[in-house]
């Protein structure tokens, strides 16, 4: 019925969406924690800012870009029919989601970094490792209470949509981007 293909819906939504915010957030927080004390502040506030505005604004911007012949068509270079499909009506929502969200759990994977202890990198520096080596044998294990939380707000946070369905495809099309809470 409709309500076991809601669930699946937001199974489908939740298996881009979750990738998406862990890797863009992560990314995002490694590429400020990269830049000078200065920028790092201005960085954070930029993409925090998204998080502050409510969803329905995040969901009105996306449906200009995904509206037929918006500034996705026009990057696909002919009409896709985002809002209309439901593989494409999926995507849309997601990127709607990912925006929401991207600065919140950038801001916590920065705080979860800032909290190594620069006694580790000089350790690990004497050990000889590089900075990949580094963030891969010594961050990202430090991480992983940082990226669990992240995981489970992001779930939920799936879970809870309907703001952004409701604006976007209104559950359709067909029910395809219809969730329980929907």
């Amino acid at each position: 019925g409709s309500f076991t293909g809601s669930i699946a819906n937001t199974l489908a939504m939740c298996a881009m969406i979750i990738p998406l915010n862990l890797v863009g957030s992560y990314g995002a927080a490694v590429l400020i924690e990269s830049v000078g004390k200065r920028m790092q502040n201005v960085a954070r506030f930029a993409v925090y800012v998204p998080t502050m505005a409510a969803g329905l604004i995040i969901s009105i911007v996306w449906k200009w870009i995904f509206s037929s012949g918006g500034i996705a068509d026009w990057i696909a270079g002919h009409n896709v029919g985002w809002l209309s499909n439901p593989w494409p009506a999926r995507f849309a929502i997601t990127m709607a989601v990912v925006t929401t969200a991207f600065g919140q759990y950038t801001i916590l994977f920065s705080a979860g970094m800032k909290a190594i202890s620069k006694d580790l990198k000089d350790a690990a520096a004497i050990d000889g490792a590089s900075g990949w080596h580094y963030g891969i044998l010594v961050v990202l294990p430090l991480m992983v209470p940082t990226i669990s939380l992240v995981i489970l707000a992001s779930l939920i946070g799936t879970m809870q949509m309907w703001e952004t369905v409701y604006f976007l495809t209104g559950g359709g099309p067909a029910g395809a981007t219809s969730t329980p809470i929907y």
